[in-house]
């Protein structure tokens, strides 16, 4: 019994919790949707100048450049990025180490002395002994990390990086925010049981990076790398600095904003058409943003679309099994009774 009535005051809380939730999102919805009208109108006036970098696949990692090829390697003791031209046999080359992640060190290198052979993996890491046989010649790039305090790390929908994101996040993930849709409908004991879904963005500020020299296209690609090496992240860099991947582009000194940004679906059981949600379950699809940050850029922040991630707060299956959510909150309704 004791059991019973611990189980009801925790469901009850919750079922508070959930309706907060739902009355803030009726105080947004007019304004979400002058927001979407906004951005996507901007969307349809704006342009991408870096199209997608093919991949090579005879061999993993590599991707055409202009006038040449880029190469890069992650390995648990360094990422490298490798950018060259094959008419003048030059090329820039970028390392991290795993020991001082802040710190890329840099090598212009005008007239490679080795056979150029690009579509061999030992040219590549021979590039690479080269460079660290010469480590005395490589310029040190160090980049500062600043992360955002707690009350400063999320962007208003009108703000400038807002604006460039919401409409690519509508692209990406295939529709805008929506609100009261019904997935799917019953009848359980003569009670009418729905399962409503809503989805909203939401974009968030993660860090900052910073540069006091000019760097290579390779270096500030190598800044940035991740588990996960994709061409689409160095597109979306690319075309935030409106650079292309050459061995003759750099970037001067400046700063990088990156961006985590999310679309959060939520489905939640109402019964008799009350708007007391008994039972929630969501979905986020989240993917990765960086910005130009200098005072004077007036590019545009750029989505990575090959850093999409998409988890659950229960599962996938549970999230896709409308009955299963409908039952649990019809059982929630027998529990805790009728709500307005």
């Amino acid at each position: 019994m004791i059991i019973a009535e611990r189980r009801i005051c925790r469901l009850l809380i919750f079922s508070l919790l959930l309706r907060v939730k739902l009355k803030w999102r009726l105080y947004m919805k007019k304004r979400l949707s002058i927001f979407l009208i906004f951005v996507l109108l901007f969307s349809l006036s704006s342009t991408t100048v870096a199209s997608a970098l093919p991949n090579k696949s005879e061999l993993p990692g590599l991707y055409a450049a202009e006038d040449g090829d880029m190469f890069i390697l992650q390995s648990e003791d360094r990422d490298a990025t490798i950018i060259t031209n094959d008419t003048h046999h030059s090329m820039t080359v970028s390392i991290k180490y795993s020991h001082n992640p802040d710190t890329v060190y840099q090598w212009y290198i005008s007239d490679y002395p080795m056979p150029f052979e690009p579509s061999s993996s030992a040219f590549w890491t021979d590039i690479i002994a080269y460079a660290e046989d010469h480590i005395s010649q490589a310029e040190e790039i160090i980049f500062v990390s600043n992360t955002p305090s707690e009350m400063h790390n999320s962007i208003q929908p009108f703000s400038s990086a807002g604006a460039d994101i919401y409409p690519q996040l509508v692209k990406y993930v295939g529709t805008s925010p929506f609100e009261d849709i019904i997935r799917y409908s019953t009848t359980m004991d003569g009670n009418t049981v729905r399962v409503y879904e809503d989805m909203r963005f939401e974009v968030r500020f993660s860090q900052n990076k910073s540069w006091s020299t000019a760097v290579f296209v390779s270096t500030l690609i190598t800044s940035v790398l991740g588990l996960i090496v994709t061409n689409t992240i160095v597109q979306a860099i690319c075309t935030a600095f409106n650079v292309v991947v050459s061995v003759y582009a750099s970037i001067a000194a400046g700063s990088m904003n990156c961006y985590t940004c999310t679309a959060i679906f939520s489905r939640y059981v109402n019964v008799n058409s009350s708007e007391y949600p008994y039972n929630m379950t969501i979905r986020t699809v989240s993917y990765e943003a960086y910005e130009d940050a200098s005072p004077s850029s007036t590019r545009r922040a750029e989505i990575d679309s090959g850093s999409r991630t998409t988890s659950y707060n229960k599962s996938e299956s549970y999230y896709q099994n409308c009955y299963a959510q409908a039952l649990d909150g019809y059982n929630v309704y027998k529990s805790v009774g009728p709500r307005s």
